[in-house]
């Protein structure tokens, strides 16, 4: 079963995953109205595509723990990019 992209009373994208193991079952997750939301929403639906059997927790089923990691990951990334970009920065005060 396909996932369900709505939005959340938030402001976020609310996506709700069907239990391909409990008829009737599903888990919710938000995700931010970001770029980088909609990124991890592309790979969730990818996943998706990809994996027969999606399990909770999972990249084709991620909980909000994963949501989290992956949006810290990609800030940390982008973080990095600009420091690499940019060069170190520093001010006296």
């Amino acid at each position: 079963m396909n996932p369900t992209i709505s939005l959340a009373p938030s402001g976020n994208i609310l996506v709700t995953i069907p239990s391909v193991l409990a008829e009737g079952r599903s888990h919710s997750v938000e995700i931010p109205n970001t770029l980088a939301g909609l990124s991890l929403l592309k790979k969730i639906l990818v996943e998706r595509s990809r994996d027969p059997i999606p399990r909770i927790g999972a990249r084709s089923a991620p909980v909000a723990a994963d949501i989290a990691k992956f949006l810290e990951d990609q800030a940390h990334s982008a973080a990095m990019q600009t420091r690499e970009k940019f060069g170190g920065i520093e001010l006296e005060l």
